[in-house]
């Protein structure tokens, strides 16, 4: 499980220093709070309706999946979250924001 998590926090770094590297990009500016966003679960309902319209058939079975995987998700979203604490990058990473 340490290897786990220390790969995890070590891709995390990575991408985070990658990304305040170039934070002054207009793109990523833009881009990075919708990406950090849609794991929030906002896009989900737009994605029913997306399929509604383009797949009718299979909307119903997604939205049923859905709702089971986001009734799921939760529970074990926060208890990994409390297991799992560390400081966030800009308090152990000096010369970040």
């Amino acid at each position: 499980m340490k290897f786990i998590i220390r790969n995890i926090s070590y891709w995390d770094r990575v991408f985070f220093e990658l990304i305040n590297r170039y934070r002054d990009n207009r793109l990523l500016s833009r881009v990075i709070p919708w990406v950090s966003r849609s794991g929030d679960g906002w896009y989900y309902p737009f994605v029913v309706v997306l399929l509604l319209f383009t797949h009718p058939g299979q909307a119903f079975a997604f939205l049923g999946v859905a709702l089971a995987s986001f009734a799921s998700e939760l529970p074990v979203y926060k208890l990994v979250k409390n297991m799992v604490k560390r400081d966030r990058p800009f308090v152990k990473l000096p010369g970040i924001l």
